[in-house]
């Protein structure tokens, strides 16, 4: 089980790297298939 310190930090990062890398509009995450990330994945 992880510490929430732990998760924090990793939250930060995500925070960062997605600051820095900004989503393309086809990588976005679409409610109704959240596990794939992408509806060309989704299938």
């Amino acid at each position: 089980m992880r510490n929430n310190l732990l998760a924090g930090q990793e939250f930060a990062q995500a925070e960062r790297y997605r600051a820095a890398h900004p989503i393309e509009p086809d990588e976005t995450i679409h409610p109704e298939a959240p596990q794939f990330g992408h509806r060309s994945l989704a299938g």
